[in-house]
């Protein structure tokens, strides 16, 4: 079975010559239409081929495929990052304002581009001309952002959905290739990295890197230092593998239990699956920390922030 950039609607030139490259180098499952592993739907992988998978949401996560994939994300980016871009486009990315509200700004003559009011939209600038909004020169947006969200109940970790909310609809964001960083349940609560990043999400999310991923949990049952040795050798929760050794740490031990559990993997509705197995119910479930980043107690439900620049250099270290 073979596929052509057509079929993935990509359109410039450029990157029709890149996503064929990518197809034929990755062979990936989620273009060939087979099973494949629980990656996450908002992937940069999921986003180059979702629609050819379409609802299958499946993709090749193998280390050798991901790194060359890894490696053309990158230098596929660098040649849209150089392509001229419409005015408003380039305004909201840089973070003048929304698309609606920097068009506006255009109409009412406050946007010049080299020296020149901008009267259309839809004027194509790069990162050579100067724009100046105001009286302030704008700068063209990063190459990536970064966000942590603080995920609310009731979203669901995905790009789109047809049944259910998803957490891009709380980032106010005009920015294009968005996705959320790994998953979080839907009942699931706490921090969730945004960006549009595909290589660092490979780098976090790949079980060989060994990332921390810590949870805070209610549990219905009595927690106990049984739980504790059960958790550090790694617990049968039905896959061909036991899960790998998790650090259990007892908040509270009664017949509502309160627990910090961290974690490296990823596996399908994994902490309930291991809660499950010692006979136990999670019944309130939220994500603390992933590498280097923490949920602060000062990020309400539901709102988002950008790293700082100090949270974007420890990312570059994992």
């Amino acid at each position: 079975m073979t596929y052509n950039a057509e079929e993935m609607d990509v359109t410039d030139s450029e990157q029709k010559k890149i996503s064929q490259s990518l197809i034929r180098e990755l062979e990936c499952p989620a273009w060939l239409g087979t099973s494949g592993c629980e990656c996450e739907s908002g992937s940069e992988q999921y986003r180059v081929c979702r629609r050819i998978a379409k609802r299958n949401r499946v993709c090749c996560t193998e280390s050798e495929r991901a790194g060359i994939y890894k490696e053309n994300s990158r230098n596929w980016r660098g040649r849209r990052m150089k392509k001229a871009v419409r005015l408003d486009k380039f305004l909201a990315d840089a973070g003048a304002g929304t698309r609606s509200e920097v068009k506006k700004f255009i109409q009412k003559g406050k946007v010049q581009v080299n020296g020149v009011p901008a009267k259309k939209s839809e004027i194509k600038v790069s990162e050579e001309d100067e724009v100046v909004l105001d009286g302030n020169r704008i700068s063209q947006a990063p190459e990536f952002v970064y966000y942590l969200l603080h995920k609310p109940a009731g979203y669901v970790s995905a790009t789109e959905d047809k049944r259910d909310k998803t957490v891009m609809e709380l980032v106010a964001s005009d920015r294009k290739g968005l996705f959320p960083v790994g998953r979080l349940d839907k009942d699931t609560e706490g921090l969730l990295l945004i960006t549009d990043d595909g290589a660092l999400a490979h780098e976090l999310l790949s079980p060989k890197k060994h990332v921390d991923k810590t949870y805070y949990a209610r549990i219905g049952g009595k927690v106990d230092e049984e739980d504790q040795r059960a958790f550090l050798q790694g617990v049968d929760i039905g896959d061909e593998t036991k899960t790998a050794p998790a650090k259990l740490e007892i908040l509270k031990s009664a017949d509502i239990s309160e627990i910090l559990l961290t974690i490296q993997e990823g596996r399908f509705h994994q902490v309930k699956r291991m809660f499950q197995a010692r006979d136990k119910q999670v019944i309130y479930l939220k994500r603390m920390t992933m590498g280097p980043l923490v949920l602060g107690d000062d990020l309400p439900k539901g709102n988002y922030r950008e790293l700082c620049e100090e949270e974007r250099k420890a990312l570059e270290r994992v």
